[in-house]
């Protein structure tokens, strides 16, 4: 439902940011990893600034146990809003998951 509500808005709206991420935010819950990740990043490119693809792109990465990228953009959604603890949400997950690794 939501993947199909942000596609409707993109069709009149095709270079708001804010339509990429919530159809990746639906695609992200669907299990879509191409397309999800596309729809972040293409939210990126119109608004450099769009804290939440960042932080849903870090959610991708953790999905993907990619924990050091996960990491990575988590710390860019805090440098453009440091206010906002849902950007720490899986932050200190990621540090240990990344160290067992190591010990691994």
């Amino acid at each position: 439902m939501l993947e199909q509500s942000a596609s409707a808005w993109l069709a009149y709206a095709p270079t708001a940011p804010q339509g990429y991420v919530l159809r990746g935010t639906g695609r992200l819950k669907r299990g879509d990893p191409r397309a999800r990740e596309t729809d972040f990043r293409q939210a990126i490119a119109l608004e450099p600034r769009t804290v939440i693809a960042y932080t849903r792109l870090g959610d991708v990465r953790f999905l993907q146990k990619r924990f050091t990228q996960a990491e990575q953009f988590y710390e860019q959604a805090l440098e453009y809003d440091p206010e906002q603890s849902r950007h720490y949400r899986n932050w200190p997950i990621c540090s240990c998951f990344k160290n067992s690794q190591k010990k691994l």
